[in-house]
């Protein structure tokens, strides 16, 4: 029985570090996305995005928004992979 409860206990600590880890890392990714989307906002208005890259400003925003959300679910992925090789070793 005190084996059970061991283990119990150690699942509990590992679950609880991998989703603190994760909670961190989804937040810092939201704030950057959101600092990103900011900043290009204010570039793409001051500088001829027709010119530079070849598309207009609007397709531009829509796909480094559509990126970034895509990106999300395997950053997630990414840090539990990374994270959980740090916890276990």
């Amino acid at each position: 029985m005190d084996k059970l409860r061991i283990a119990t206990s150690f699942i509990k600590i590992t679950f609880t570090n991998i989703s603190n880890t994760l909670l961190k890392s989804a937040t810092g990714y939201i704030v950057a996305s959101f600092a990103l989307i900011q900043v290009s906002s204010i570039v793409t208005d001051n500088i001829s995005m027709s010119n530079t890259l070849g598309v207009p400003k609007e397709i531009f925003m829509q796909y480094m928004f559509i990126s970034l959300v895509v990106l999300f679910p395997v950053f997630l992925i990414f840090t539990f992979i990374f994270k959980r090789k740090k916890i276990d070793t």
